[in-house]
């Protein structure tokens, strides 16, 4: 048999990967590989602002299998592709260069707010930019609680009463704020005080829980359902939001996560959700419609500054919470 017989017949046997292709290859060689893969094959993503909406509630790194065992909701629940696996991406992806004067966009992640992570200016995309991460942040926990946000998200809609209502909730993006996640030692659960030593004792101390899961110092198992707490203690605040706003509103996802799944057809698994990897669990998210609460009247008008001056440390540190370095 021909080498090229040899590929043909085996390309897809993840076994013969592994023994026969992957120990000559360089680690950065058989990501190149993967990520190329993956852009080549997967769906185009779905442009959120052009969806028919009033209010969208936006689940940080929510996978959709994961949503659709949990979902309580009584509306038309399918989903979409998304064009991000991660926050920056599905930034600009979605918002780059574009206007968007009829919507309020309320926050809990301040990732926008990084230009070397992030390239898109956010207040001249929307008619107003509420940062719920600077006003309801939980330094104990390392992140906006969810029935915080949910408070900053009724403000908003009693503010802004003619807009569509973006809501970007960072649950159920760690850290985990459950039960069963409040006892895995964590960089983001405690980042912000930590980020305040020296990067040294950070880097010495604690890990992202994917970098855990990855060396196998944590179960999938428990990295799961830590991961789902989170969501199963933000869905009630929906659900009560979704009771006291008018309009149609939709429930989705910016991307979503790996949880040591595999990334087929390559024999290797994958951890929390880097950029630009375009594999199904970080592309398929959720989207639900709820129409029963008739229709907001919409007026777009020139965008209101939001004066905010941002100190890159203090949102660094509010990041490393989230489990971002840099």
């Amino acid at each position: 048999m021909s080498r090229m017989q040899d590929i043909i017949s085996n390309c897809y046997r993840p076994k013969w990967w592994t023994r026969s292709v992957y120990p000559y290859l360089s680690e950065d060689l058989v990501e190149d590989i993967i990520y190329s893969y993956f852009r080549k094959t997967s769906q185009d993503g779905f442009d959120l602002m052009d969806e028919d909406w009033d209010n969208c509630f936006l689940l940080d790194a929510c996978r959709y299998d994961m949503f659709a065992d949990l979902n309580p909701f009584e509306g038309r629940s399918e989903h979409r592709i998304s064009k991000a696996s991660s926050t920056p991406g599905f930034l600009e992806a979605n918002f780059s260069g574009k206007q968007h004067y009829d919507t309020v966009y309320v926050t809990a992640n301040p990732m926008h707010a990084i230009d070397e992570w992030c390239d898109v200016t956010l207040d001249d995309v929307f008619h107003a930019t509420i940062n719920a991460w600077e006003t309801e942040w939980n330094t104990d926990v390392g992140t906006v609680p969810p029935q915080k946000m949910a408070t900053a998200v009724r403000e908003a809609n009693k503010t802004y009463p003619n807009k569509r209502l973006l809501a970007h909730f960072i649950q159920p993006h760690h850290p985990f704020i459950g039960p069963t996640g409040e006892k895995i030692s964590d960089s983001g659960m405690q980042g912000r005080k930590k980020a305040m030593a020296s990067s040294d004792e950070v880097a010495n101390h604690e890990e992202k829980v994917w970098e855990q899961l990855k060396r196998g110092n944590v179960s999938k198992q428990r990295v799961w359902k830590a991961y789902r707490e989170n969501l199963e203690l933000t869905l009630p605040h929906i659900q009560t939001l979704l009771d006291n706003i008018d309009g149609k509103s939709v429930i989705t996802s910016d991307h979503g996560n790996l949880v040591a799944d595999w990334l087929w057809p390559f024999p290797k698994r994958g951890y929390g959700h880097p950029g630009g990897l375009l594999a199904p669990q970080l592309i398929k998210v959720p989207w639900v419609v709820l129409d029963n609460n008739g229709r907001k009247t919409v007026r777009s008008n020139r965008p209101v500054e939001s004066g905010d001056s941002h100190e890159s440390d203090e949102i660094r540190d509010r990041l490393a919470d989230l489990g971002y370095r840099s």
